[in-house]
């Protein structure tokens, strides 16, 4: 069976399960949602969001690739005839940092992707052919934050979930162990009465633990920039 990402309604009842709240009345909506959205973040970093962005070539919106975190790849595709499917596509390598290849193609720094005129000139050349130039952008990007109950939570597959339902039931039970006065709601609230503050704090340490042994086994390694010459297929 495909994985369904949940909704925020759902994976904010998912959370309030995982932390002993079932009806939700301890830990309010908005805290679980902001459990969540530290969640997503702190997945961009250990679990990179991989994203492909294309524009026309000349651009006409150079912060096009603002969204983007990271670049791995730059490429330019062009048809040669009125057939769709024949497309010619050019790797344009990365920007060097030595004076054997400083002409090389392209580099991203500051939200902000930057062709060298070299290859600016070589997609100017052939940009008045009868099809668009397409500038194709592989990286990485942040994950979308969710507002509404029914935006979709920003995850790919089972694995991401259960690093964020991991990451929620440490910040949550973390947050019990730090405030005496909801820790007191948490007892009645949930009928949690024979958990003492000792034993709260062993679960805080228990959800920390996993939550890292979690991060450490789920972790995803980013592309990076390499080659330094331009093929084209």
């Amino acid at each position: 069976m495909a994985f369904d990402p949940p909704t925020l309604a759902e994976a904010r009842t998912a959370v309030s399960r995982a932390l002993r709240d079932t009806a939700g009345s301890v830990f309010a909506p908005e805290v679980i949602d902001d459990f969540i959205k530290t969640a997503l973040q702190d997945l961009s970093d250990y679990r990179p969001k991989e994203t492909l962005v294309v524009a026309i070539w000349p651009l006409d919106d150079p912060t096009v690739f603002s969204d983007m975190t990271g670049v791995w790849m730059v490429q330019y595709r062009v048809a040669y005839n009125s057939n769709v499917a024949d497309v010619r596509t050019t790797t344009i390598p990365p920007v060097g940092r030595n004076s054997a290849d400083a002409r090389g193609g392209w580099d991203f720094y500051g939200k902000l992707l930057t062709i060298t005129p070299t290859w600016q000139r070589t997609m100017d050349s052939i940009a008045d052919a009868p099809w668009p130039i397409e500038l194709v952008v592989w990286g990485y990007a942040d994950r979308t934050m969710p507002l509404l109950d029914d935006d979709i939570v920003d995850v790919t597959d089972a694995t991401d979930y259960n690093c964020l339902l991991t990451h929620c039931k440490h910040l949550g039970f973390e947050l019990l162990n730090h405030d005496r006065s909801l820790y007191q709601q948490w007892l009645a609230a949930t009928n949690n009465t024979d958990v003492s503050p000792t034993q709260l704090s062993g679960m805080t340490s228990v959800a920390e633990q996993s939550y890292e042994k979690t991060r450490r086994r789920s972790t995803l390694i980013r592309r990076v920039p390499s080659g330094s010459v331009a093929y084209t297929y």
